[in-house]
């Protein structure tokens, strides 16, 4: 049999804590080391070559020459603007200022296939009213024949080319087809 436990002796009183040391110094940062030397540039690369030239353009077609002008001794032109011509009647009258010579004519029409024959009537005042025996162009007249434009001379070609100051032209349809409006063109120069 075993004996009896022994009785627990007095708790111990833990003593105080000691000191704490001291931390010791942080070392010293090392020293940055040199900054190496800066490389050497590399070499400019070669330029490249010149892009090929363009082709250089045609030259222009020249112009054509104008017309050469009238002479100088010419003096004037009568228009005669005709609207809805009529066949054997009188389409306007033309009084000469001077004493003039006609020296050539020009007819013009936009319709497409005009037809017209006019005659030019010469008389004085005093003759008034002219008639077909007083005709200065001697079957020579001013036409368009399905052709939009025409021109002639009066000189040589129509028998009393002429006309003196105060005298009175008169422009007569003798015939006229397909014409709504066109211009007849006497040149003229002074005597």
């Amino acid at each position: 049999m075993a004996g009896a436990q022994g009785v627990t002796g007095p708790p111990y009183t833990t003593g105080p804590t000691g000191v704490t040391g001291w931390t010791g110094y942080t070392g010293w940062t090392g020293w940055t080391g040199w900054t190496g030397a800066q490389g050497v540039q590399g070499n400019q690369g070669n330029q490249g070559n010149q892009g090929i030239q363009g082709v250089t353009g045609f030259t222009g077609v020249t112009g054509w020459t104008g017309v050469t002008g009238p002479v100088s001794s010419l003096t004037g032109v009568f228009n005669v603007v005709l609207t809805n011509p009529v066949a054997g009647t009188g389409a306007g009258e033309l009084v000469v200022p001077a004493n003039i010579s006609f020296s050539d004519w020009i007819l013009v029409s936009h319709d497409p296939a005009p037809s017209i024959t006019i005659d030019l009537w010469k008389t004085t005042a005093g003759g008034w009213p002219p008639g077909g025996d007083q005709s200065i162009c001697t079957g020579n007249e001013p036409a368009l024949s399905s052709d939009q434009a025409n021109t002639g001379f009066a000189p040589g070609v129509w028998e009393t080319p002429t006309a003196a100051a105060q005298e009175v032209v008169i422009v007569y349809i003798d015939s006229v087809s397909g014409v709504t409006r066109c211009t007849l063109s006497l040149l003229c120069r002074t005597t």
